[in-house]
């Protein structure tokens, strides 16, 4: 923001001290008027536009003349740089684009479509996409990848002189002969005048809100039911739900599971198999699962590993219990470690315990 460069009619670029209005360099080297210039992301190079039918990279600090791209058949009226500053673009009187390697010089594409001289070419923030302004009084969307004319959008009655995007990427903006400017809406599926996007804009916004909606209830089953197969029986059986909605939730939910608190889940567990509880008649089936589901999310949680051994103990798998302590104890920070000690001899004891009260080997799946 302290320099500025321009070009002119005398064939020549100047670098200007944006302060103080000084001419600090003359950059001299194309044989016709110079039409376009632009300033690459990074404020080291500037390239510029000429009506001698070519292009020019320079040194912004030496001013030195680096690169001429040529392969235009006609005077270049508009050049850019993309947001990444390794592609540069170019509209002519030829009524083409190129699109140019800043590296190299060597031309990638060249874009064809208009019908007149390119005038203006701006790429969006993304550097995905290239609008561009013609004298046949039409702007046209690029894809910057491939080169592919994506839309023509019509309105102005004379020449399109100047075309450029908002910070967002959502609108394009264009001025044009008529004496008027446009601006065009662009992050739908095709860019239209904004004047025509505001009802498809409100369609999205309900659409957004409707899924939101559908969301939230699927979060409040996943509270309620914990797993998704439940969450998913729940929906099909709601009759409540429209049928569009019922599969639209069917389509989402599986997706919602991700979200699911391993935190959550092992408090849920632990009050199903807390050895002390004073009620042990609780679903010690639920809490396994829980666990198990736990341990998947978050399989180096010491604390998670522990109420596991637990729940395997509740549900009267002992040798696997005592082998998940030891994991839990292994897991454990060194400040905890004592406790875990403490869990696991605990769990040995309470077996041994109920293995002399009941001299037979453990139910079958603890082999």
């Amino acid at each position: 923001g302290t320099r500025i460069v321009s070009g002119s009619r005398d064939n020549t670029l100047r670098i200007w001290d944006a302060a103080t209005g000084e001419s600090l360099q003359t950059l001299e080297g194309h044989e016709s008027s110079v039409s376009s210039v632009a300033w690459n992301p990074a404020g080291t190079r500037i390239v510029s536009g000429s009506l001698d039918n070519t292009l020019r990279i320079w040194d912004a600090a030496t001013g030195e003349s680096l690169q001429t791209l040529q392969g235009h058949e006609e005077g270049v009226l508009s050049v850019a740089w993309n947001p990444a500053g390794t592609r540069i673009d170019s509209g002519t009187g030829d009524n083409t684009m190129r699109i140019w390697d800043a590296a190299t010089g060597e031309s990638l594409q060249t874009l064809t479509g208009h019908k007149n001289s390119v005038s203006s070419v701006a790429w969006n923030p993304a550097g995905t996409r290239i609008v561009s302004g013609s004298w046949d009084r039409t702007l046209r969307i690029w894809d910057a990848a491939t080169g592919e004319s994506l839309q023509t959008l019509e309105g102005h009655e004379f020449w399109v002189s100047s075309v450029a995007w908002n910070p967002a990427g959502t609108r394009i903006v264009s001025g044009s002969y008529d004496n008027t400017l446009r601006i065009w809406e662009s992050r739908l599926d095709e860019a239209i005048p904004m004047w025509q996007a505001a009802p498809r804009r409100r369609l999205q916004q309900q659409q957004a809100a409707e899924r939101y909606r559908l969301k939230e209830m699927i979060d409040a089953l996943f509270e309620k039911h914990v797993f998704v197969e439940s969450v998913l029986e729940a929906l099909r059986t709601d009759p409540d739900l429209s049928d569009a909605d019922r599969q639209e939730a069917l389509q989402l939910a599986p997706a919602r599971e991700i979200y699911l608190d391993p935190d959550d889940l092992n408090s849920r567990a632990w009050d199903l198999v807390d050895p002390d509880r004073e009620d042990k008649d609780t679903d010690v089936a639920m809490a396994l699962r829980l666990t198990r589901m736990g341990i998947k999310l978050a399989p180096e949680d010491s604390a998670l590993r522990d109420t596991h051994a637990w729940a395997l103990f509740a549900n009267g798998l002992h040798d696997e219990a005592l082998v998940e302590s030891a994991r839990a104890l292994e897991l454990a920070d060194e400040a905890d470690k004592d406790d875990y000690q403490g869990y696991l001899d605990r769990m040995r004891a309470m077996i041994a315990e109920a293995r002399a009260a009941s001299p037979t080997t453990d139910p079958a799946g603890d082999d």
